[in-house]
């Protein structure tokens, strides 16, 4: 993982802390790239939002009213902002 990413995640995860309630990955990664003041292509996107999913950092789900896929922190994510 490179410098890059990891300030990339720990930024996602703050984030959704912050949020308490799921965000799409549009608003997730707008906030990221805010956050670290550059844009991020589509591939570096689905590369932090897959590393978060595989650690078990964030899970997603399907708000029912606007059937949108939305991401929340897990209690790991919580964690892995402190060792970020």
């Amino acid at each position: 993982m490179t410098d890059v990413e990891k300030l990339c995640i720990k930024r996602a995860l703050q984030c959704l802390r912050k949020v308490g309630a799921g965000v799409t990955e549009k608003n997730l990664f707008d906030q990221v790239e805010i956050g670290i003041g550059r844009p991020l292509t589509t591939i570096d996107r689905k590369v932090i939002l897959a590393m978060m999913l595989d650690k078990s950092w964030v899970y997603s789900y399907t708000d029912p009213i606007t059937d949108e896929i939305r991401y929340a922190i897990e209690p790991a994510g919580e964690r892995a902002i402190i060792a970020l």
